[in-house]
C-alpha cells in the first residue's frame, strides 16, 4: 500500500475479527503456546487419521 501511496480504508464488516475462524485462531495460538508442537502434531493426526478410530459407529438398536 505504501509503493502506491493508497489510504487503508478499515473494513466496515460487523463481524471484522469476530467470527468463529478468528476465534478458533485464538485458540490454536493459545494452545500452541502453552504446548509446544501442539500444531505440528495436530495437523499431522489430520493427515493421517483412519475414520475407524476417529468416532465409534453408532449403530441403531434392534426394535
Amino acid at each position: 500500500m505504501e509503493l502506491e501511496k493508497l489510504l487503508a480504508i478499515p473494513n466496515p464488516c460487523p463481524a471484522n475479527g469476530n467470527t468463529k475462524r478468528e476465534e478458533a485462531r485464538e485458540l490454536v495460538a493459545g494452545l500452541t503456546e502453552r504446548f509446544p508442537g501442539l500444531k505440528a502434531r495436530f495437523l499431522n493426526a489430520l493427515k493421517t487419521f483412519e475414520r475407524h478410530n476417529f468416532w465409534p459407529e453408532v449403530r441403531p438398536k434392534n426394535k
